[in-house]
């Protein structure tokens, strides 16, 4: 009880962000047994969460690369028509070019699309090792159970940490 209060202690300047929201009450999933679990906790976060998420960063981050390299090439193009023909136009685009090229670097670097869908792949990835392995290793002993449970929950904990470390790393 101490650490809720603790918690709710350090939390308070967020409450304003909150105060508008209400709680959405949902049925708990139908968790029974290891077959539920894997069906539903693993499966679910691998084919509901992980790769969508993966492939949201992936689609981001092709997005912004393309739009770098027309940035870069219409900078390119604009030094070789100001330098070559000698039109002062394209000195003063050559700036804008570089500007907007660079804005979307940052933009790129920031949104850390790259590092995200390394995160969630491999995330996604490590669950469907996981998953596959239990198949192969059916029946287990209840011990076996518990681990494989624990690897599981482990995997997923260990993905939210690494953002919300690089997160605050910021």
């Amino acid at each position: 009880m101490e650490r809720v209060e603790q918690l709710q202690f350090e939390s308070a300047d967020l409450t304003r962000y909150t105060a508008e929201l209400s709680p959405v009450l949902r049925d708990l999933p139908a968790i029974g047994d290891l077959v539920s679990y894997m069906e539903t906790r693993v499966k679910g976060q691998i084919n509901n969460y992980y790769l969508p998420r993966a492939q949201q960063m992936r689609s981001r981050l092709a997005v912004v690369r393309r739009v770098e390299f027309t940035f870069g090439a219409l900078t390119t193009v604009l030094a070789a028509v100001g330098g070559a023909f000698e039109v002062a136009f394209a000195g003063m685009w050559l700036a804008v070019a570089a500007t907007a090229g660079t804005a979307v670097t940052a933009y790129a670097a920031t949104g850390k699309y790259d590092y995200q869908e390394l995160e969630f792949s491999r995330t996604a990835s490590e669950l469907e090792r996981t998953y596959q392995r239990w198949l192969r290793d059916l029946p287990m002993s209840p011990e076996d159970e518990d681990r494989l449970i624990e690897h599981c929950e482990g995997v997923i904990s260990v993905q939210n940490e690494a953002w919300m470390v690089k997160w605050q790393g910021e």
